[in-house]
């Protein structure tokens, strides 16, 4: 039996380091960490897991590693009730974000991409995606995103930073698909 999905949503999970900084460091400079935190991140997980807390029937799509980050993403989304089927184990690190914050409230990144490099769109993924009201992408690569695109009716789109810096030429036909846009 084939269950039916209000939203699915298709991105990235990356452990968040997220550290207050009294300035940046230079080449060959130490700076100490004046507050560290550390979160569970990445855009599916941060969008499907507060989705999933106002009640709709969730699923989400993204891939993690074969660490002890991947199974807390695993053991969170399940205890959330966002269906998991399609939370993938790859043979990589899962990803991860190093944010720092100055004084100032800028903020340095460094990002590793590490299982979310391995997303392929695989065939129980457009299944979910069929089989969804609405699918949600965010955070992905442009060939992952255009083909996840054309297996859905409604489609909500946040393209962030780097998928964005292709420009609309590129994302035309993704974004002709799209009904929500971020």
């Amino acid at each position: 039996m084939t269950t039916h999905f209000d939203l699915s949503c298709l991105g990235t999970c990356n452990i968040d380091f997220i550290s207050k900084v009294p300035f940046f460091a230079q080449a060959e400079e130490e700076v100490n960490i004046e507050n560290l935190h550390i979160f569970l991140g990445g855009s599916a997980f941060n969008f499907t897991s507060r989705i999933s807390s106002l009640g709709i029937k969730t699923a989400i799509m993204a891939r993690v590693g074969e660490d002890c980050f991947g199974e807390l993403f695993s053991t969170e989304l399940n205890h959330l009730n966002v269906d998991t089927s399609q939370l993938l184990v790859v043979g990589a690190k899962t990803g991860m974000a190093f944010i720092n914050i100055d004084d100032e409230a800028k903020k340095s990144l460094y990002s590793y991409t590490g299982a979310n490099a391995d997303f392929k769109l695989e065939k129980n993924d457009i299944k979910l995606i069929k089989n969804s009201n609405l699918l949600h992408i965010t955070g992905m690569y442009r060939e992952v995103v255009e083909e996840a695109s054309k297996h859905t009716e409604k489609l909500s789109f946040n393209p962030g930073p780097v998928t964005s810096s292709f420009g609309m030429k590129k994302l035309k036909n993704t974004l002709k698909r799209t009904q929500i846009l971020f």
